[in-house]
């Protein structure tokens, strides 16, 4: 995969600045390039229109997609953007330990996942996929390319432009705002699991891909098994033997099918295994099943 030529630096250095503006302008190779993160950074990836995927090389990953900002974080083994011609959008870096110091004092205000990614001293949380703010998709990813100065103003300007940055995308919203954050992190959620619920049903027979999954609804493999287990008391993977047992006993119960072509209706290429999940599922082998 090519390196990713089309991105200029609009403010300071990903390898030497405590912050840096990247641009994220559409390539004219049409092809999927990669740019890479070095450093232990926190990174903020504003995506105005495209798609792209994003890894933070402690094996947590994300889609991103238009209108859409990406909180993640690179560490030792860096992170890495695998963006699909054409995107549009700019990437605002921070040095972990810079951020640190500035919203230390801050931390109960802060958003609960930034939170876990800023101060956190063990391998970092996955990252945090959010909608983008309408006033930085529509004018600031505009203002970070077209400074209204220049020269040494310039870095007064980025500077000032950058800390009103954190103060739009790292605080949880107050009562004043409308919806507690918390109750929209919730509503966030469980739109996600209905989503992968919709997505199971669609593709009940195909063989299970988390990546996949995660990739349609957004977020990371990590957070939305964890989420998805919370919110149904199951894992994925028990959450879709048992739509496939249920589905496969309605046929059984039909008389139209026996037991092996049911099993290969549902998407199971092994009888025997057909046979254990029906029994941890139904209490009997499919082959006494009565139905209700």
């Amino acid at each position: 995969m090519p390196a990713d030529s089309s991105n200029v630096p609009l403010y300071g250095d990903p390898n030497r600045s405590g912050f840096w503006v990247q641009n994220l302008i559409p390539s004219d190779s049409g092809k999927s390039t990669l740019l890479n993160f070095t450093g232990d950074q926190i990174l903020f990836i504003c995506l105005r229109d495209g798609n792209a995927w994003f890894e933070d090389g402690h094996g947590g990953s994300a889609a991103i997609g238009s209108s859409q900002i990406i909180i993640g974080a690179s560490g030792s083994g860096g992170a890495s953007l695998r963006r699909n011609a054409p995107t549009d959008g700019v990437v605002v870096g921070f040095r972990r330990q810079v951020i640190r110091e500035s919203l230390d004092r801050h931390r109960p205000a802060l958003l609960p996942a930034l939170l876990d990614l800023v101060f956190s001293k063990s391998p970092s949380p996955p990252p945090l996929t959010e909608p983008l703010a309408e006033h930085i998709r529509g004018r600031w990813i505009d203002e970070f390319r077209n400074p209204p100065v220049s020269g040494s103003a310039a870095t007064f300007w980025f500077e000032s432009k950058v800390r009103e940055f954190i103060a739009v995308s790292c605080f949880a919203r107050s009562e004043a705002d409308g919806e507690f954050f918390c109750s929209r992190q919730k509503r966030l959620a469980a739109d996600r699991i209905e989503m992968a619920k919709a997505w199971l049903e669609a593709h009940f027979d195909e063989p299970l891909s988390l990546a996949a999954l995660a990739e349609h609804v957004g977020c990371s493999t990590h957070y939305l098994s964890r989420t998805f287990s919370d919110a149904t008391g199951k894992t994925i993977s028990q959450y879709l033997r048992a739509l496939r047992i249920e589905k496969a006993a309605r046929l059984i119960s039909s008389g139209r099918f026996n037991v092996s072509e049911a099993a290969l209706e549902v998407g199971y290429q092994s009888l025997s295994h057909f046979s254990k999940a029906f029994l941890k599922e139904k209490g009997c082998l499919p082959s006494r099943y009565q139905g209700n």
